[in-house]
């Protein structure tokens, strides 16, 4: 702990795990210490959502400028864009896709990084792709 309880003055807590985040409790009395530890504290490996060894520098620029940096669910271009997937890693691999599938241009698209957490592991919506495709080729009518 970073400072003594404020009920018991102990000094030793314990790092319990509640919805997904380290919260410090007192090892004596069993109060909330009153902060979340981060990872690099409790020893835990960092998660981050940006860490896709599979994506490379090139790949994240051409869907970006494909996608013309805007999240294509809100629509907002400011703050820090991801590269999600359309079909999740989680269900990919639940029916069998590779990681070749998975990580392929046309399973990508841009994200902001508030949309693409409220996703988690869900695969995106058959009408939201649906919308996003119909976009795409009209894009692309109007380049030509």
């Amino acid at each position: 702990m970073r400072a003594a309880c404020r009920d018991c003055g102990g000094l030793d807590g314990v790092v319990i795990i509640k919805g997904g985040q380290d919260t410090v409790w007192c090892s004596q009395c069993g109060r909330y210490a009153g902060y979340n530890p981060p990872r690099t504290e409790t020893g835990r490996s960092r998660r981050s959502l940006r860490s896709r060894p599979q994506i490379s520098p090139s790949q994240r620029s051409r869907i970006l400028e494909r996608d013309n940096s805007t999240c294509l669910r809100c629509g907002c271009s400011g703050g820090p864009l991801n590269v999600a997937h359309w079909i999740s890693v989680h269900d990919g691999k639940a029916v069998g896709l590779s990681e070749a599938e998975l990580f392929d241009d046309e399973n990508l698209l841009v994200l902001c990084a508030e949309c693409n957490a409220g996703q988690g592991r869900e695969t995106l919506p058959l009408r939201f792709m649906a919308t996003v495709l119909r976009v795409r080729i009209a894009r692309r009518r109007t380049a030509s």
